[in-house]
């Protein structure tokens, strides 16, 4: 993001300007997660939608009084709580912040449609149960691919056809995850090598744990940077 809308964030979630790097050596600078974040999508976070079809709190980043949750960086309701001061899931609960808050039914349809979910709840198949599993969700897998699209990482489908990464960057420049400056770095850096499937549970669970680390977030700003 820009430097004044990066100052406005700091302002509005002071708790990101207290990261301890001796807490957790291998966890990403939230300030360069922050410059990574394109404009489009961290204007979001800041002003509030005109209009929405859904009850919209206001984003909360705190840390977390219990240290010993997993996986770091986890939205409960409105709040990101941040755990021993790591930050290697912030990409993916910004993510669920927007699929929850700021996206619409239409959105939630379209997204499910171009990576192959069964559905815009679920990724293969319905379950009895009222809460969806991790490794099942659509709206999970909508955040890590906000994480990988940002981070600059190949983007993840439950099927993928030829096309598809491109709808995908598209949908995602239209909705405002990405502008049309890093759609184009993202294609220039990660050329053919730019999706990936996770067709089963085994495969989407293993994503779920691939959270960004200090030296991916630094190889990407570096790269945005440089090509500035």
């Amino acid at each position: 993001m820009r430097k004044e809308l990066v100052k406005t964030w700091l302002k509005d979630y002071p708790v990101l300007k207290e990261f301890d790097s001796k807490r957790a050596p291998d966890s990403p600078n939230p300030l360069i997660m922050l410059e990574l974040i394109p404009d489009s999508f961290g204007e979001k976070f800041i002003t509030k939608p005109l209009s929405n079809q859904f009850e919209v709190k206001p984003l909360e980043i705190i840390h977390s009084l219990n240290e010993f949750i997993t996986p770091h960086c986890t939205l409960y309701e409105n709040q990101i709580h941040v755990t021993n001061h790591a930050y290697h899931h912030f990409l993916r609960a910004l993510g669920l912040y927007a699929w929850k808050y700021l996206l619409s039914i239409e959105d939630r349809k379209n997204y499910a449609t171009i990576v192959k979910a069964l559905n815009s709840n679920h990724l293969f198949q319905k379950e009895k149960k009222e809460s969806v599993s991790p490794e099942n969700s659509t709206w999970l897998h909508f955040a890590r691919n906000v994480q990988n699209v940002i981070a600059m990482r190949p983007l993840e489908f439950v099927q993928h056809r030829k096309g598809a990464a491109r709808t995908l960057l598209a949908f995602f420049k239209e909705i405002g995850v990405i502008d049309e400056r890093h759609h184009d770095l993202y294609l220039k850096k990660l050329g053919s090598k730019r999706a990936f499937e996770a067709k089963t549970k085994e495969e989407t669970s293993a994503s779920i744990k691939n959270g960004i680390t200090k030296k991916h977030a630094q190889e990407a700003w570096e790269y945005v940077k440089k090509s500035s």
